[in-house]
């Protein structure tokens, strides 16, 4: 570690003090970045271009701490251990710079494309007001392309009054609450924002109301509770504008899932499969595998098994949208297949199948299908006549 005595001093003695006073002042001031380019160094180090990029090929050449990324020479890191050791000694000597720094790397990377380090450096400065915009910038991106558990932490990160006015970033978080299952935390928040709006008459939350509305038919839905879903998704999709694509994607997986537990599987599975589209074609890997997971569940219910499994493969295939990888989407898919192959009576493959997905998604998997595939391991197990393995995938599936 970097922040060990010994380490530091050697790094600190042996290589920092031996450069010229300019150098030092470039290394401690650029120890705070992942990623170093010319044009960023020099914003952060306040220094001419030139000189950054001259002092980034002279370290290079000098092989002190420093690995390309690319061929070209443009984006370098530093050795972690080096980096660290830099930050622990910039932290010790000026923790007013420390900060500032952060800003200046903040600015250039919301200025230059580079959204979520922008909020990364921005928290670390306690920019709060600054996170928070960028946030609500990235948010909508971020989780569609299955980047929950990051925007919770940057999320978690921000004080409360960093919210205040904000209705945007409140639903946002509500909604990431919701997708992690903290449903106390995102009810709360969501009752909180809908009283908030009530207040509000300015047209522009016309579209934040339909969000709420989108969102708390979403929580409906979860609950089993059909009618208040198509009541709440109905208003949403009012409220909501054409081009708001995401919001009224969401809406309409909602009228799907009520439709199904009121037993209307054939309109359900329509306006699945509407959305599953509406959310492909926009690259929406998170709103894809919701339409299509709940929409294979609604062919299993009409026991149309070659739609179920055409519906499931599909779903593996968005594993290679952006950010389909982290969704986990082949291993989901899998258990939705193992289900079909039950149906028919292919245990090996059913069993095969969920074992490989558990393997995969358990733990941190969406909680739902985790239990789908305990639920029907244990009844490959049943039908194979193994009931005491049986009974620890039910005993695994309830803890």
């Amino acid at each position: 570690s970097g922040s060990d005595r010994y380490v530091i001093n050697y790094l600190m003695e042996e290589v920092l003090q031996q450069q010229p006073p300019e150098l030092r002042h470039f290394l401690l001031c650029t120890s705070i970045l992942t990623r170093l380019s010319a044009p960023l160094c020099a914003t952060v180090s306040d220094q001419p271009e030139a000189k950054a990029s001259w002092a980034l090929h002279h370290l290079d050449d000098e092989h002190l701490f420093i690995i390309p990324l690319d061929a070209v020479g443009h984006w370098y890191r530093y050795h972690a251990l080096f980096a660290e050791s830099l930050q622990t000694q910039l932290r010790e000597s000026d923790p007013d710079l420390w900060n500032e720094l952060h800003r200046r790397a903040s600015d250039w990377c919301a200025r230059n494309g580079h959204v979520e380090r922008a909020i990364d450096h921005a928290l670390t400065a306690q920019d709060y007001d600054a996170a928070a915009t960028f946030i609500e910038m990235a948010g909508e991106r971020t989780w569609a392309t299955g980047g929950l558990a990051m925007l919770l932490t940057w999320l978690s990160t921000l004080p409360r009054p960093a919210f205040e006015g904000r209705i945007s970033l409140r639903l946002l978080y509500a909604w990431v609450l919701f997708l992690h299952d903290r449903w106390s935390e995102a009810t709360a928040l969501w009752e909180e924002t809908g009283a908030m709006l009530e207040q509000a008459s300015a047209p522009s939350e016309r579209q934040y109301r339909g969000r709420w509305a989108a969102i708390g038919a979403s929580m409906a839905a979860h609950r089993q509770e059909p009618e208040i879903t198509i009541s709440l998704a109905q208003q949403a999709l009012a409220l909501l504008p054409p081009d708001d694509r995401t919001w009224c994607a969401v809406s309409h997986i909602d009228l799907g899932l009520a439709y199904h537990a009121q037993g209307s599987v054939a309109p359900a599975a329509r306006i699945l499969r509407a959305a599953a589209d509406l959310s492909i074609a926009q690259g929406n890997a998170y709103l894809a595998f919701a339409a299509l997971g709940h929409l294979g569940d609604t062919y299993l219910t009409q026991g149309r098994l070659h739609e179920a499994q055409a519906t499931w493969e599909r779903l593996q295939q968005i594993e290679e949208m952006p950010g389909g990888r982290g969704l986990a989407l082949h291993a989901h898919g899998s258990v939705g297949l193992a289900q079909v192959a039950y149906e028919r009576d292919d245990l090996l493959r059913a069993e095969r199948l969920l074992s490989e997905s558990l393997e995969r998604i358990w733990p941190g998997g969406q909680p739902r299908v985790v239990l789908a595939a305990y639920i029907t391991l244990a009844a490959v197990y049943a039908a194979q006549g193994k009931y005491d393995l049986a009974g620890a995938q039910l005993e695994e599936g309830a803890a």
